[in-house]
């Protein structure tokens, strides 16, 4: 089973409040994340929500009680909520307005047990792991929060020191992502 997880928790200082709920394109940020895992062929999916919480159609909510802290907060708080039957997880972030069903079903689909998206040989999410990751990272995302140097890297970090592979997506979708909300 493969298990998109949606990192949705965060403020969004510089946007001036939560993205999940910023409608974009006629959709709440959240559910096109939700879609778009589905799409990929996510089998179930899993949103941490922390700044905001609603109600999310056709995912798992969890809520991410010490937001705050970061984005490997919300990434450990996911990965702790993975059914057992798990076997891959695809982390995607909320405000990916760039990304599309089709760049994330590649990275998905690699045969690398630990993959990410890549423009111009630029990681970014998604990232994909396959099980024999999940307790290592767990372990490196448990580290991260004792250093603030690392707090807000996610899965950067151990995508980098452990050989991840870069999945080029160059033609199928970009890195835009939605820093600042268009209404202000």
């Amino acid at each position: 089973m493969v298990v998109g997880l949606l990192l949705a928790a965060g403020v969004g200082r510089r946007f001036g409040g939560p993205k999940a709920p910023h409608i974009y394109h006629g959709e709440r940020l959240v559910d096109r994340g939700v879609r778009l895992l589905k799409e990929a062929g996510c089998d179930t999916i899993v949103v941490v929500l922390g700044a905001w919480v609603g109600e999310v159609p056709d995912a798992t909510v969890i809520v991410n009680r010490e937001w705050e802290r970061g984005q490997a907060s919300s990434l450990l708080c996911g990965l702790e909520s993975i059914p057992e039957s798990a076997e891959q997880i695809c982390i995607l972030l909320v405000d990916q307005i760039g990304m599309t069903s089709g760049a994330i079903s590649r990275v998905i689909n690699s045969s690398e047990s630990l993959a990410a998206a890549s423009v111009d040989a630029i990681f970014s999410p998604p990232v994909s792991l396959k099980r024999e990751h999940f307790d290592t990272l767990h372990s490196d995302l448990s580290d991260a929060l004792m250093d603030s140097e690392r707090s807000d890297q996610g899965a950067k970090h151990y995508f980098l020191s452990n050989g991840g592979a870069l999945i080029p997506i160059d033609d199928v979708a970009s890195l835009e992502d939605l820093d600042e909300n268009p209404a202000t």
